[in-house]
């Protein structure tokens, strides 16, 4: 049986979509992209979404993992549901702020990645 494109694309985007989405964001595809991807170093390229493996929207332990470094708190004077976090060691210029658990905006100030 044939379906209109337009039935088809509306199932994609309304049904399997948001499956996939889930899939490529769960624990068990963030440990896979853990043994699979570069680890965070001064040479990470950044991205709208992140910087090397690590994402908007993930929480410092999933960060941690795939970035291969420890992120540490900041002090930031900011409020409690707001804190910025970097990486321990070798990488500078790279603050991850966290609202509410999770990374919401990542700041570079690094020359290396920005260039």
């Amino acid at each position: 049986m044939k379906y209109p494109l337009k039935i088809v694309l509306v199932v994609f985007t309304a049904v399997l979509l948001p499956i996939l989405h889930n899939l490529t964001s769960s624990p068990q595809m963030i440990a896979l992209e853990n043994k699979q991807s570069v680890r965070l170093t001064q040479t990470s390229k950044g991205f709208t979404n992140g910087i090397g493996p690590v994402k908007v929207g993930m929480t410092i332990g999933e960060a941690s993992r795939v970035a291969g470094v420890k992120l540490s708190q900041k002090s930031s004077g900011g409020e409690p549901s707001c804190l910025y976090y970097e990486p321990q060691a070798g990488l500078s210029g790279v603050d991850f702020m966290v609202t509410d658990g999770r990374i919401s905006r990542i700041d570079i100030t690094n020359p290396q990645i920005t260039k």
